[in-house]
């Protein structure tokens, strides 16, 4: 769900019921029967970001004595702005969401600054950012939200955000017409901040799906034709979003109606295809069983801080196999930090333990994100790859040729032979070795001692960075090193990280 949809209030006394989403960003849902409406003006819901008391825990003063603190600048129209006033919310996660509440308000000084002071020290699975609210000036964006803080020590000095309160003009179409496409929808860019990036916005209030596309600093996007799961003749609405360089986001204050008359992109039939739509802001990808998407997959976002690994959030695939991490869980990376995306093939993971499906799959790492902006988590085949030989549990001499059954719907595959010792962190992988069917190890690595117990199984290198281990890891004992003299070895062996080393253990029970 896209954190930067907000409800508007039925006009002339109807009213639309808002939708409730995670943290503090309501949905788009623009008054039925009647002209554009400020968004400022719609009555908001509670919402499960929120917290129980909004007014908890007020522990930061609004003096700017101290240099310390989370600090930024608010400006309208490139100048400084005084008494806008400013929220900062913490928000903790909850093991499969983030719930934010505001914990102190502050307002800008003169010169546009503004500073939170006295705020406590981050823990674990905690992010603090700063938010602005429009109170009723239609001259100013209806709301802003700054990028998320993951890292704070008290005392220190951090920037929150600094952004502009300009509001973003729609020009056309009007409030609640009917447009053919292609069709032209324009709005006014703001001149003073040419670092913006925009992005039109479409929604179906009624099936929540949100479709966005960035524009850059232009005024205008011309809609081809209508995404997946729109259909000609409907009523939806449309807006503009506003991105901040920092990462910060904001909403133009006024949306409007729209009935779209136009083709819509359907799938070619008997073929799968990933959805033509660009997803809101976050990690995505598709999984697939057998070259068929398969829904209900439980996958998690891992996230690295420089230092462990951790769980920011879990979903499921939907019935086109397609995943979504919401940015409503993410934040931009910082140094040393990165995401990737996870499947485990266990019950503690959320699924249903199958044999045929691989034992675990590990996306590419995303060490860059920005947030709100899109990134590819990786598209997976989690059907199993059979190992074929050496049987479980026996003693081999080298040269020994492992062999298994490549997958016949994915031969996109590439394949390698992953080794594990049994009692030591020790591991030797192969490397990539192409669509084939087997790997002859004719000496062991370094990192691998003849008479020692080890596990192998089949790893499969997905397109894109990714990659998975077969179920079936069997055990197999060295007689001896082979000819580690004058054997060159096909592939380099590489140095597993801890982080699939252990979820790999964690997955097969051990």
């Amino acid at each position: 769900m896209n954190r930067r949809h907000f409800g508007i209030a039925t006009l002339l006394g109807l009213t639309l019921a808002l939708i409730v989403i995670l943290l503090l960003l309501p949905q788009v849902a623009l008054g039925k029967d009647s002209a554009s409406v400020s968004q400022a003006d719609a009555p908001l819901q509670p919402r499960r970001d929120d917290g129980v008391d909004k007014t908890a825990d007020l522990f930061l003063p609004t003096d700017k004595a101290a240099a310390a603190g989370i600090y930024g600048q608010v400006t309208y129209q490139g100048n400084p702005i005084e008494g806008i006033s400013l929220q900062l919310q913490l928000c903790d996660y909850t093991g499969s969401s983030w719930m934010c509440s505001t914990r102190a308000y502050t307002t800008t000084q003169a010169d546009g600054s503004y500073q939170f002071t006295g705020a406590p020290s981050l823990g674990i699975d905690q992010m603090y950012r700063v938010t602005y609210r429009n109170s009723g000036d239609p001259n100013y964006v209806w709301g802003w939200w700054g990028p998320f803080i993951s890292s704070y020590t008290a005392g220190s000095a951090v920037a929150g955000s600094s952004f502009d309160i300009a509001n973003i003009p729609l020009l056309s179409p009007a409030n609640d017409v009917t447009v053919t496409l292609p069709y032209t929808f324009e709005w006014t860019p703001r001149s003073a901040t040419p670092s913006d990036i925009y992005e039109f916005d479409l929604h179906d209030s009624e099936t929540d799906r949100t479709w966005m596309a960035p524009v850059s600093h232009t005024g205008s996007y011309t809609l081809e034709i209508l995404p997946t799961g729109f259909i000609s003749g409907t009523r939806y609405a449309w807006n503009v979003w506003v991105n901040s360089p920092d990462g910060g986001v904001g909403a133009s204050r006024e949306g409007r109606w729209v009935t779209i008359l136009g083709p819509t992109y359907e799938y070619p039939h008997a073929v799968y295809l990933p959805i033509v739509s660009r997803p809101p802001g976050g990690i995505n990808g598709r999984i697939t069983y057998q070259g068929n998407p398969v829904s209900n997959i439980s996958l998690d976002l891992r996230f690295y801080d420089g230092t462990s690994w951790s769980t920011k959030a879990t979903v499921k695939t939907q019935s086109d196999g397609t995943y979504q991490f919401a940015s409503i869980f993410i934040f931009s990376l910082q140094a040393n930090q990165k995401y990737k995306v996870r499947y485990l093939n266990t019950q503690s993971a959320g699924n249903v333990s199958n044999p045929n499906y691989l034992l675990s799959w590990f996306g590419p790492d995303i060490t860059s994100y920005r947030a709100g902006a899109n990134a590819a988590g990786g598209d997976a085949d989690i059907a199993n790859i059979s190992s074929v030989a050496p049987a479980d549990n026996v003693t081999v001499s080298l040269p020994c040729t492992f062999q298994w059954t490549p997958r016949a719907a994915t031969p996109s595959d590439s394949y390698g032979v992953y080794i594990e010792g049994v009692v030591v962190y020790k591991s030797f992988e192969s490397g990539p070795l192409g669509y084939v069917s087997n790997y002859t190890l004719h000496s062991l690595s370094p990192a691998l001692s003849a008479g020692d117990q080890y596990d192998w199984a089949v790893v499969v290198y997905t397109p894109g960075g990714g990659l998975g281990y077969s179920r079936d890891f069997r055990f197999i004992t060295f007689s001896g090193t082979g000819l580690q003299a004058g054997i060159s070895q096909p592939d380099s062996s590489n140095s597993l990280d801890l982080e699939r080393l252990m979820e790999l253990r964690k997955a097969r029970g051990r």
